[in-house]
């Protein structure tokens, strides 16, 4: 009798004990065997997201070996225009070397060159410092209204970036000169930090 009617209900009871006492708080992480480790469904998750950064990543590496072929693709010649569009640093002779190639083209002559260097001086620590800085320069050219008016267009088509900040003027006849008048520009070019 002990073994057909205690014997089932002690295999029960020890099964439920393992149950739970064992295995249930090995998958919820609580219970008296709950000692602060990860439980199982802690472990599933963090598998999980993983397994997604693993992909992302591989993604990611996919994604930079592209962009690279793609840079490496590019030709000398581009990469000396893009170096001349926007430069890592001011060559001071190049720049009025370009201006004046651009004057004489326009039948202008240049004078009164002032290259201006700009205090870098940040206002705060905290202040983000802009990867764009600029250089003004300063010049005066003289010539007649169709050669100033070439003499702007070629400035806004070269491959140079120059801005034109600050523009006067003054006839020939206000100075005694017969035709011709002069123009004072200050104009900003930019080149990366």
């Amino acid at each position: 009798m002990f073994v057909q009617i205690i014997l089932p209900i002690v295999l029960i009871l020890v099964g439920g004990g393992v149950y739970f006492g064992l295995t249930d708080p090995l998958i919820r992480g609580d219970g008296f065997m709950g000692n602060g480790q990860a439980n199982i469904v802690e472990l599933r998750n963090e598998k999980s997201a993983l397994s997604k950064a693993l992909v992302d990543a591989k993604a990611l590496a996919d994604r930079a070996s592209d962009l690279k072929a793609k840079v490496e693709a590019i030709s000398a010649d581009k990469i000396q225009r893009l170096d001349d569009f926007l430069p890592d640093r001011v060559d001071d002779l190049q720049l009025i070397v370009d201006i004046n190639n651009i004057a004489s083209r326009s039948n202008m002559k240049i004078s009164e060159v002032e290259l201006k260097r700009e205090n870098n001086k940040r206002s705060s620590e905290a202040e983000v410092e802009p990867m764009v800085a600029t250089v003004p320069v300063s010049f005066t050219v003289s010539g007649g209204y169709a050669d100033y008016k070439n003499f702007l267009k070629d400035i806004a088509t070269s491959l140079r970036i120059l801005e034109v900040k600050d523009l006067t003027f003054s006839t020939g006849e206000a100075k005694g000169e017969k035709g011709g008048n002069s123009y004072q520009l200050t104009v900003e070019t930019y080149w990366l930090k």
